[in-house]
C-alpha cells in the first residue's frame, strides 16, 4: 500500500490554528463543590463575588484604633478588638480601642497607631507623632461585591481556588472534563515488564502522555499498544474514537509503509495534514475518525513531547473550554555554549534553565537526538531557535519555554 501523498508542510503557527479549529469545546457542564478536585477545571459561567472582601475596615497593624483629630492624646483605652471579635460598643471622642492585626476597626475611627509609636500605661496612650498612614484596609479593598471572582473560560488554579474559598463560594459550574484516549503504535514496542526481543524497546510515550494529561486536568484513557496491522489498528482507533472526545496516537505518523495511522485516517476518516515545520516533530498528524479529532504524534519521545506541548495541549485546552488559551511561560535567558541548525525549521532544543549571577542562563543538553529519553528527562525547558536563525552562539539571549511547574 502506497503511503498518502504528503500535503504542503505547515508552519508551526498555521498548524496550531488548524489544530485548534479542528476541535469544538465541550458543551456539557456540571456543578461541583469547591475543593482541590477543581484545580485545572474550566469555569462554565461568570461567577460574581457574593460579598465584599474584607467585609469591614480592617487593621493592618497591631496597635490602637483612634480618631486622628484626637491626637496626640492622652487617650483612655476603653476596650479591645481582635480578629473575629470586634469591639461593638460606642467609642466616644477622645478615647481609643486596642486592636490586633486583622480586627475590624470600630465605626468612626480613622487610623491605627502601631504600638511602638505610642507611650502607654494600663489605662491610656499618648502618640509620639501623627501616623504616616492610616494602617486600615477599607471594606471591599480586595474584592467588591458583584465584581468578577471567576470568568467563563477561566482555568482554575490553586490561587483562584484560594480567592473563591475566601469569598465563601461553595460550588462552581465547570465544563465537563474532556476524555482523551492515548494509543501507541509500532511492532517494535513492548509494555513495561515484557521481555525485549532483538530490535525492540519499551513503550515510553504512552506513559508520558497519560501523565501529562493527568497533570493538565484531562480524563485520560489508556487505549493500549497496537502493532502495525491495518485491520487491528483501525478497529482499535474506532473503538477509542467512539469512547473519547479526542484521540492521541504516537507512532505511525511518518512516511514509511508501516506508518498506518495516516492511512487509516486518509481512507476511513479525514487526513487534514501531517507535516509541520518544527524540529523535533515534523511528522505530526491532524485528522478525524468517526467525527472524533485525532492528533497523531511522532514516535520518538522528544518529538512526541514537543508536539504535545506546542500543538496538542492548546487544542486540548480549547476542547476543555479555555478562553483565551493560556500561553506557555517563556523566560529570556543567556545561552551557555552554541548550536548550529541543520534544517530550515523552527527548532526546540532540550535544555536546563538556571539562575546565574547576571540573570537566567540556559545550557543545552548534550544529546539532542529526538529518540533520547535521558535528555528529555534532564530538560526543564525548550530553547526556541527561530525559523530564520541558522546558529546560536554563547552569550546569545534566547527564549526558553519553561516546562517544570513548581507552583
Amino acid at each position: 500500500m502506497a503511503p498518502p501523498r504528503a500535503p504542503r508542510m505547515l508552519s508551526e503557527a498555521a498548524m496550531l490554528r488548524a489544530v485548534v479549529q479542528a476541535v469544538a469545546p465541550v458543551a456539557a457542564s456540571e456543578l461541583l463543590p469547591l475543593g482541590p478536585a477543581l484545580r485545572g477545571r474550566v469555569c462554565a459561567r461568570d461567577l460574581a463575588s457574593p460579598l465584599d472582601l474584607p467585609g469591614g475596615a480592617t487593621a493592618t497593624m497591631d496597635g490602637y484604633a483612634v480618631r486622628r483629630r484626637d491626637l496626640p492624646g492622652p487617650l483612655p483605652v476603653i476596650g479591645a478588638a481582635v480578629a473575629g471579635a470586634p469591639w461593638t460598643g460606642a467609642v466616644p471622642p477622645g478615647t481609643c480601642v486596642k486592636i490586633a492585626t486583622g480586627a475590624w476597626v470600630p465605626a468612626g475611627l480613622d487610623a491605627v497607631l502601631p504600638w511602638e509609636t505610642v507611650t502607654a500605661d494600663a489605662e491610656r496612650i499618648t502618640a509620639a507623632a501623627a501616623p504616616r498612614a492610616a494602617n486600615i484596609r477599607p471594606a471591599g479593598a480586595d474584592v467588591r461585591r458583584g465584581t468578577p471572582a471567576a470568568k467563563r473560560g477561566q482555568r482554575l488554579g490553586a490561587r483562584d481556588l484560594a480567592l473563591l474559598h475566601g469569598l465563601g463560594v461553595d460550588r462552581v459550574e465547570v465544563w465537563r472534563r474532556p476524555t482523551v484516549g492515548v494509543m501507541s503504535t509500532g511492532d517494535e514496542l513492548r509494555d513495561g515488564g515484557a521481555r525485549l526481543d532483538p530490535g525492540c524497546c519499551h513503550d515510553a510515550n504512552r506513559g508520558m502522555l497519560l501523565a501529562l494529561l493527568a497533570q493538565h486536568g484531562f480524563e485520560a484513557r489508556d487505549c493500549g499498544l497496537i502493532h502495525d496491522e491495518r485491520a487491528a489498528l483501525e478497529e482499535r482507533m474506532r473503538e477509542a474514537a467512539a469512547a473519547c472526545d479526542l484521540l492521541l496516537t504516537s507512532g505511525g505518523a511518518s512516511v514509511g509503509e508501516r506508518d498506518l495511522v495516516k492511512a487509516v485516517l486518509a481512507e476511513r476518516g479525514r487526513l487534514t495534514s501531517w507535516r509541520v515545520a518544527i524540529k523535533p516533530g515534523k511528522p505530526f498528524v491532524l485528522g478525524e475518525l468517526d467525527a472524533t479529532p485525532v492528533l497523531g504524534l511522532p514516535g520518538n519521545p522528544a518529538s512526541a513531547f514537543v508536539t504535545y506541548m506546542l500543538l496538542a495541549l492548546p487544542a486540548l485546552l480549547h476542547l476543555a473550554g479555555c478562553d483565551p488559551l493560556p500561553q506557555p511561560p517563556v523566560v529570556r535567558a543567556r545561552l551557555r555554549g552554541g548550536w548550529r541548525k541543520s534544517t530550515p525549521r523552527t527548532e526546540y532544543l532540550r535544555a536546563r534553565l538556571s539562575q546565574g549571577r547576571s540573570g537566567p542562563q540556559v545550557k543545552l543538553c548534550a544529546q539532542q537526538d529526538s529518540a533520547s529519553l535521558a535528555a528529555l528527562a534532564e530538560a526543564n525547558c525548550l530553547v526556541r531557535m527561530p525559523l530564520r536563525a541558522t546558529k546560536l552562539a554563547a552569550g546569545d539571549e534566547v527564549d526558553a519555554l519553561v516546562l517544570d511547574d513548581l507552583l
